[in-house]
């Protein structure tokens, strides 16, 4: 019997912070977030903007990676957030990208299977050179002729959802300000699990589906309080972010690519880092909350994997690509995101790994990840 997902990212926290005890490791290093920079605005061609677009991992809207944003936004800096109406015209002139196409959808749409990886598996997950030559395949730029102000931040783990923005730097100290961060992606993943039970809801998707979103939610809403608490006590107070409006629910291939990205990539990242904060952590508060977090966010990994399973056979093969590709791009920006300058009181206290070690377990996590949605046994 395979171990659930949530025992595997917890083995993989374990072993990345034995590697780095028995290598002498301070805690001392670089990581995701902490004491960086405040976001800043650049303006740029609407060619550029373009290049930001088409290198970012994954047309939500939320934030973009890869060379361009770089680029653009130098070091420590590793998102790039575009204004809404150039995102927009940018997928008006990608409609392939963005929305299904309901000739293509499969045959079985509209029938009650709770399949998970093994759907994936059953629908043909992983063609690599249909990876590659959707990946090659240039996007369309929009008819935008005037510069585009582009806004750089920076990565801390969560789970978000389209229509709420990335956490700002407070004025807070490193440790109260990275707490504080952390609680404002907890209270967003409320909401991001409401919408996506709701989502679930209206597309049909299993009981077991809906409920796992619903406790999920639960779960955010303490995480929320709790790490709102260690702001506060190291002398921040975190930020609520502003709720999305009801709308009717999206197409299914905008929520399966939001979970795929969100879901499978950054918050399944993040849980690892909660187990390694929750044996790391030098702050004995940190530390506890961090194991308190840390069950839960595997599980919140798992049905992240699940639902990416039941939405599989109901995307088209072009839909399936293009979520294949949002991966591969948001793994590729975590692998940058991870390596940006942190505080070192941000690794003491709360228990990040250093630069080598995150990459070393981002990449076990990947390989994770990707042998659950490749491999018909279900989580």
């Amino acid at each position: 019997m395979r171990r659930s997902l949530s025992f595997v990212l917890a083995s993989i926290a374990a072993s990345v912070a034995a590697s780095a005890i028995s290598a002498g490791c301070d805690l001392r290093g670089k990581s995701s977030c902490g004491d960086n920079p405040p976001d800043k605005a650049v303006t740029v061609t609407a060619d550029v903007a373009c290049q930001i677009a088409s290198g970012g991992p994954g047309t939500l809207g939320i934030g973009f990676g890869g060379t361009a944003c770089a680029q653009t936004c130098g070091p420590p800096y590793g998102i790039c957030n575009l204004p809404p109406d150039y995102y927009a015209a940018f997928e008006g002139a990608n409609p392939d990208a963005s929305a299904p196409d309901a000739s293509d959808m499969d045959a079985d749409m509209d029938a009650d299977n709770d399949g998970g990886d093994a759907a994936i598996a059953d629908a043909g997950a992983i063609d690599a050179g249909a990876i590659a030559r959707d990946a090659s395949a240039p996007p369309r730029c929009p008819a935008v002729t005037k510069p585009v102000v582009v806004t750089c931040g920076v990565f801390c783990e969560g789970r978000l959802t389209a229509g709420i923005a990335r956490p700002r730097r407070s004025s807070a100290g490193p440790v109260g300000d990275y707490f504080a961060r952390c609680a404002y992606l907890e209270a967003a993943s409320v909401e991001a699990f409401r919408r996506l039970r709701d989502e679930l809801t209206a597309h049909g998707a299993p009981r077991a589906l809906r409920t796992g979103a619903e406790r999920a939610r639960l779960d955010e809403v303490r995480h929320a309080e709790r790490t709102s608490a260690l702001a506060l006590r190291f002398g921040a107070r975190s930020r609520r972010p502003r709720a999305v409006a009801p709308s009717s629910p999206r197409p299914l291939f905008a929520i399966a690519l939001e979970n795929a990205v969100e879901g499978c990539v950054r918050e399944t990242f993040g849980a690892a880092l909660a187990h390694h904060r929750a044996l790391t952590a030098g702050d004995a508060v940190a530390r506890r909350t961090a194991r308190g977090l840390a069950k839960d966010e595997g599980r919140h990994a798992e049905l992240s994997v699940r639902v990416l399973g039941w939405t599989w056979p109901r995307l088209t093969p072009r839909e399936r690509r293009r979520v294949v590709v949002a991966m591969d791009r948001a793994w590729r920006a975590l692998a940058a995101e991870v390596a940006q300058p942190i505080h070192p009181a941000i690794q003491l206290t709360a228990g990040m790994p250093d630069a080598p070690h995150a990459r070393a377990m981002l990449t076990l996590v990947r390989a994770a990840v990707e042998a659950r949605i490749a491999t018909p046994e279900g989580c």
